[in-house]
């Protein structure tokens, strides 16, 4: 997010959405043990109940 040119609004958000999204179910996981699958299962799991986070999700 650093390399972002966002403003820090949008950096706040995006990483709550993180925070909220992601991180429970990828953030222990080295990058590199992730997989296409996981991330797929968390944007329809997020896109079932919340779809603007989804895309966020995919976005960010």
């Amino acid at each position: 997010m650093a390399t972002k040119g966002w403003e820090d609004v949008t950096k706040k958000r995006r990483l709550d959405m993180l925070h909220r999204v992601v991180f429970p179910v990828l953030g222990k996981l080295p990058v590199r043990n992730i997989t296409a699958h996981q991330v797929l299962a968390i944007l329809q799991a997020t896109h079932a109940r919340a779809p603007s986070a989804a895309a966020e999700a995919k976005s960010g």
